[in-house]
């Protein structure tokens, strides 16, 4: 489950990030200053595993990451890895190229599926997808927003908030940061799950995290939802000074 887009300029972006999630999970925390390897970086924390769903490090690297579903084969159930550990692992790298080589390094096989996608000042984006048997790379991973996903009627859902995302770009052209954010916030009752901002029995959206990444700002501000309902509490903004990243 969970939603990403992003807005991209020559030498900045924002991302957005829904996170949704079964209601017998613990509330996540807002983000904290952290590092790894001397690389400073703010991501919230999983109240339950340890790990993140999202963080942005000083040189203005975004890592994320998502469910995969639908599943196109079967995958081997047994004890995993929680995912969150393997986002912030890519806490220390500088560029999308290092989170590239540190997944073809890694045991995937220890994780259940996801998509992973990485966004950096000037760039369109990658993402990464590991269906429990491969890896496959996608570049300019901008053009294929928003990415999407949900473990319940996911060919459904998914090809609903696409269309939904197309009807905006129909309408405004390259959405806006305000467009950006309005999609995410966006809740209808009768569409429940299929909302970006969704809501179902067992499982809700649970916070609504922004990044701001510009050559003197690197920011993060989270928003928790009110359990129950369409709105957000007050959020929480935690920000890096941003260092010059060495080719």
């Amino acid at each position: 489950m969970c939603t990403v887009t992003w807005w991209s300029t020559s030498d900045g972006y924002e991302l957005y990030f829904n996170r949704d999630e079964f209601k017998t999970r613990l509330p996540g925390l807002p983000p904290e200053e952290l590092e790894l390897a001397g690389v400073r970086y703010l991501s919230p924390r999983d109240a339950d595993e340890g790990g993140t769903w999202l963080l942005v490090n000083e040189v203005g690297l975004c890592v994320c990451l998502i469910n995969q579903h639908p599943l196109r084969r079967p995958v081997p159930r047994g004890e995993r890895v929680s995912r969150g550990h393997l986002v912030r692992g890519m806490a220390s790298c500088l560029k999308a190229r290092e989170v590239a080589e540190r997944l073809r390094g890694c045991d995937l096989f220890a994780y259940r599926p996801f998509q992973m996608i990485a966004v950096e000042p000037g760039g369109s984006g990658t993402a990464w997808t590991w269906d429990g048997h491969e890896l496959a790379e996608s570049l300019n991973a901008h053009e294929a927003m928003p990415f999407t996903s949900s473990s319940y009627l996911s060919e459904q859902i998914i090809r609903h908030r696409r269309e939904r995302f197309a009807q905006i770009v129909a309408q405004r052209g390259d959405p806006s940061p305000e467009d950006l954010l309005a999609f995410h916030r966006e809740h209808n009752v009768e569409a429940g799950a299929f909302s970006v901002c969704m809501q179902r029995d067992d499982a809700e959206t649970v916070s609504l995290a922004q990044v701001v990444v510009r050559p003197d700002t690197i920011a993060m501000t989270y928003s928790q939802k009110v359990p129950g309902q369409p709105a957000f509490a007050q959020p929480v903004r935690a920000s890096l000074k941003p260092r010059s990243c060495l080719s």
